[in-house]
């Protein structure tokens, strides 16, 4: 019969399935390990559509022949030759920096403002965060109604005050069809992002 002495530690039998736990435990192989699933579903879901999208627009493929043939930079070219583009492209560059200039100016006069003590703060408060509570829906009706080529009530002040209809500086007609000429609705589009922005 053999002594043991009291109190000393048992050494575990190891066997492979506490081996493959041990390689588990370490955090230097189980980190990624947990991580490669979601770095495949993010490259599945980002890198493939991304790498299609760049070898589509170096193609001449189409919805009816979806084969890739390279040409190069030809449909950037084409794409920067046409007028419809470029009349975007102006648009869109006019709408940024417009927009970005008033939306700065006139949010450091509010800041400045609401900085100071003054009676009807909190209505001034309140009508600078209506924009921002409103859904984007809701603004859109509004501000499509407000803008309406018969009933207006923007077209309405600007008739009472003389600023709209015949002798007056924007011509004889009753009424601006805000979203019916192409100046007036970059105008409106303007002033209703500046106000949703603001």
């Amino acid at each position: 019969m053999t002594a043991t002495m009291p109190g000393a530690p048992l050494a575990p039998a190891t066997t492979e399935a506490d081996e493959g736990r041990y390689w588990l435990d370490r955090e230097g192989i189980l980190g990624p390990l947990l991580l490669l699933p979601t770095i495949v579903y993010i490259f599945a879901l980002v890198g493939v559509p991304l790498v299609l999208a760049v070898l589509f627009s170096l193609s001449d493929a189409t919805v009816g022949d979806p084969a890739i043939d390279l040409v190069g930079f030809r449909n950037f070219v084409d794409v920067a030759r046409d007028g419809t583009f470029q009349q975007a492209l102006r648009n869109t560059l006019v709408f940024t920096f417009v927009s970005q200039a008033v939306v700065l100016v006139l949010a450091n006069i509010l800041a400045l403002t609401l900085a100071a003590d003054f009676k009807g703060k909190r209505l001034v408060r309140f009508l600078v965060l209506l924009p921002w509570t409103t859904p984007i829906a809701l603004g859109a009706l509004g501000w499509f109604w407000m803008l309406d080529s018969v009933y207006s009530p923007i077209d309405f002040v600007l008739r009472e005050v003389g600023l709209l209809g015949p002798g007056t500086p924007w011509g004889p007609r009753r009424n601006m069809y805000w979203l019916g000429k192409d100046d007036l609705a970059r105008l409106a589009v303007l002033f209703v992002h500046i106000w949703r922005t603001l």
